[in-house]
């Protein structure tokens, strides 16, 4: 219900980044819940509903789908989603949403992460499943680490009371 409502905001403001964020929520959700079928979707319409992004929420999307697709046991599509994800990072523009940062953007540290996610998830070993699963951990090592995996932190921006 929150995501839903999230998008129909996001939407209302007619701020595609932000829908796009939305729409991995989503996945996300569905991912979690044991879903496969429903992230699968939801990464796929994500994906080619916002291919104009350039932020890194378009990053994001494609890192989502490859897990989705390796969840539902879709090797081929996840590689794919993978390389996708890859492309993209090359041609990022930060937007909006990358300027406030935290969990509304999506750093290359996090990348690591997705892709050893994946291969775990279809239950085999890359040539680059153990170096990832390295440069993922750190990444996140210590309280001093930046930027945080997907939990929220305390923010370093003051807060204005």
């Amino acid at each position: 219900m929150h995501a839903r409502a999230a998008g129909v905001s996001a939407e209302k403001a007619e701020h595609p980044a932000l829908e796009a964020l939305v729409c991995g929520l989503k996945l996300l959700i569905f991912c979690w819940s044991g879903y496969g079928a429903d992230a699968i979707f939801h990464a796929r319409k994500g994906v080619a509903e916002h291919s104009h992004l350039r932020g890194t929420v378009s990053v994001w999307l494609p890192a989502l789908e490859a897990r989705a697709a390796a969840l539902v046991g879709e090797a081929a599509a996840a590689a794919a989603a993978v390389d996708q994800a890859a492309r993209r990072r090359e041609a990022v523009e930060p937007d909006d949403l990358d300027e406030l940062g935290d969990l509304l953007t999506f750093p290359a540290e996090k990348e690591p992460y997705y892709r050893v996610e994946t291969d775990v998830l279809l239950g085999q070993t890359t040539a680059g499943t153990v170096p990832d699963a390295g440069r993922g951990v750190e990444a996140f090592t210590g309280p001093a680490a930046s930027p945080w995996a997907s939990s929220p932190q305390p923010s370093r921006r003051r807060r204005v009371r």
